[in-house]
């Protein structure tokens, strides 16, 4: 019973990392975490890509690092600008609770403290929503910028005839799929 958990527990870790490997050539090109590789891990410089690629899949990974990085970074401002807003918010959110119930769970419109929490509570809001923004605005650019970077790669394989085997799942399930 071991054996078939740990074969189980294998087989769903390579399907979900997409585990690939090239079967016929080791010089195959590859995308994977915002680098280009060839063989077997080796790092690709950008100043290489024209050895790989023609002018306008040049042209279309220039744009779709500059998409991705941009990608990127929005939503790491996104998640910054969500923090922020928390940081802000819950301490206002805090405080107009102690004023109301403080103040036998009315709300006092002309205590300067209530209008201070307000105006934190408002601004974590707003803070949270631009940061909401953000992230639905960052995620496809990235989802999209790293898609084209990984067309370029599959483009440049099919091109010179590489050979992967890769471990996917199919609609009847598991199994081994090699594309040439």
């Amino acid at each position: 019973m071991k054996r078939i958990a740990i074969v189980f527990i294998a087989a769903l870790g390579l399907l979900l990392m997409g585990a690939e490997s090239y079967a016929q050539n080791p010089n195959a090109l590859r995308y994977k975490g915002g680098k280009y590789l060839k063989g077997y891990d080796e790092v690709v410089d950008r100043s290489q890509f024209k050895e790989y690629f023609t002018i306008d899949e040049y042209l279309t990974v220039n744009s779709a690092l500059k998409q991705r990085r941009a990608g990127m970074w929005t939503l790491v401002a996104g998640g910054v600008a969500i923090g922020a807003g928390l940081g802000v918010y819950l301490p206002g959110e805090l405080k107009r609770d102690k004023i109301f119930f403080d103040n036998g769970a009315s709300v006092p419109t002309d205590d300067p403290e209530w209008k201070k929490a307000n105006a934190y509570f408002g601004g974590g809001i707003a803070c949270m929503a631009t940061g909401a923004v953000l992230l639905m605005v960052g995620s496809p650019l990235f989802c999209i910028g790293n898609a084209r970077l990984k067309w370029a790669a599959k483009n440049y394989n099919s091109r010179n005839n590489y050979a992967v085997l890769s471990f996917n799942q199919g609609i009847d399930g598991v199994g081994l799929k090699l594309s040439f």
